[in-house]
């Protein structure tokens, strides 16, 4: 079994970690040829503001989050996040140190799909449990301006770090979705770690094993001050609705969140007067199929003359996936899109201001709320926000009241 924590990162990049060669990948209009597979790090901002520049930019950072940390090289850089768990720890406490998380990924609080509240449930009958955490700048932000007591932050304009080519990549916040499984027992084509279940409400060891199933990457940047938005998922979460693109039905994968109704299934409805139907909010498994699909052919849309978004993404995913090892775990790993606003807008939930996937939800994160426009992607939610928007604060609103804000004369 391929894991993160306890067998170390290069479990999961192989020889990435160890300089395999590297193939050449085809001459294309998407290619990521600029990205360090073999030692990915941290870009501060975008190369330039074309829909392929904020891909390759979310590509490079998920490589980097994926690698090793260059404090711990035992645990991949995503690993040393501060979990909010940890940030925001109730009545007025101050936060965990900086390098005093958990060993284990302490799962379990969070299992409902943000917007809705509603469980998603996996193919095995259990709920998909999901984590926040930010990077080190935003933690130091968050400390330095009391953000962990309720009153600075009703009292506080926040704006997180965006960083800077002198000091580095800005402020980074991370959401994920995990599948859970026995301790050993996570299969080797996932990114797997160990977790502690915080409120188990099953019987037996809280010591489990956990899949990742997506991650979304949100990171400030000079240019983007409103955030740079990107989402990945695993290929195995969900097949697309409808048939002719890139993860049919038909594929025959064993599928985290989808289970066939037949052997000669390709296509699932929306509506749930029709059936097979999908996306719907019933107990027990629920079906899930992808609304806005990644086009088929692969390398095939690095042909394409002015590609659209999607087919940018498609050649992109192609083109980095044939330069990782064969047996790296981030095979199955896709980017399915990336948002942001037009350069010099950082205002505005829906319109002209937002570029790239504008249909942006996550299989495993925003199951329900997919759709075929921007009012369910990335900013029609965070967008109502009052902390910068980002959802990083919802624990903080839960706490009881706390004492005055020490900052506020």
């Amino acid at each position: 079994m391929k894991r993160v924590s306890g067998q170390g990162v290069a479990a999961v990049l192989g020889p990435l970690l160890l300089g395999a060669a590297l193939s050449t990948p085809a001459l294309a209009t998407c290619t990521g040829d600029e990205i360090d597979v073999e030692r990915p790090a941290l870009a501060v901002d975008v190369a330039d503001s074309t829909d392929c520049g904020a891909h390759e930019f979310s590509w490079n950072a998920f490589l980097a989050l994926m690698g090793p940390s260059e404090a711990s090289p035992d645990k991949a850089l995503y690993q040393t996040y501060m979990p909010v768990s940890s940030l925001f720890v109730g009545n007025d406490e101050k936060p965990a140190n900086w390098g005093e998380q958990p060993a284990y990924q302490q799962l379990g609080k969070m299992f409902k799909e943000a917007g809705v509240e509603l469980e998603l449930i996996d193919t095995a009958g259990q709920r998909v449990l999901f984590g926040i955490a930010a990077n080190e700048v935003a933690y130091n932000y968050l400390l330095e301006n009391t953000l962990y007591n309720q009153q600075c932050f009703l009292n506080h304009d926040i704006r997180f770090p965006f960083g800077s080519e002198k000091s580095g990549p800005g402020s980074i916040l991370l959401k994920t979705s995990w599948r859970v499984y026995d301790l050993g027992q996570c299969p080797s084509s996932m990114v797997c770690q160990d977790i502690y279940l915080e409120e188990s409400d099953t019987v037996g060891d809280p010591h489990k094993s956990a899949g990742l199933l997506g991650m979304h990457i949100v990171q400030k940047t000079p240019s983007h001050q409103e955030w740079m938005w990107a989402s990945f998922e695993h290929v195995a979460n969900a097949p697309d609705c409808s048939p002719g693109h890139s993860n049919p039905i038909s594929g025959g994968r064993d599928w985290h969140l989808f289970n066939k109704t037949d052997a000669d299934q390709t296509d699932c409805h929306l509506d749930a007067t029709d059936t097979p139907s999908c996306n719907g909010t019933a107990g027990g498994p629920v079906n899930i199929c992808r609304v806005s699909a990644i086009p088929a052919g692969g390398l095939d849309n690095c042909e394409i003359e002015n590609p659209n978004n999607e087919q940018a993404i498609a050649c992109l995913n192609a083109s980095v996936q044939q330069r990782l090892p064969a047996e790296s775990a981030l095979q199955n790993y896709r980017l399915i899109g990336s948002l942001r606003m037009e350069p010099g807008m950082t205002g505005g939930a829906q319109g002209g201001y937002q570029t790239g996937s504008l249909a942006l939800a996550n299989t495993s994160m925003e199951s329900f709320l997919q759709g075929p426009d921007e009012l369910f992607n990335c900013f029609g939610c965070h967008a109502q926000s009052s902390g910068d928007f980002s959802h990083v604060f919802f624990r903080i609103k839960q706490l009881e009241p706390t004492p005055a804000c020490p900052l506020v004369k």
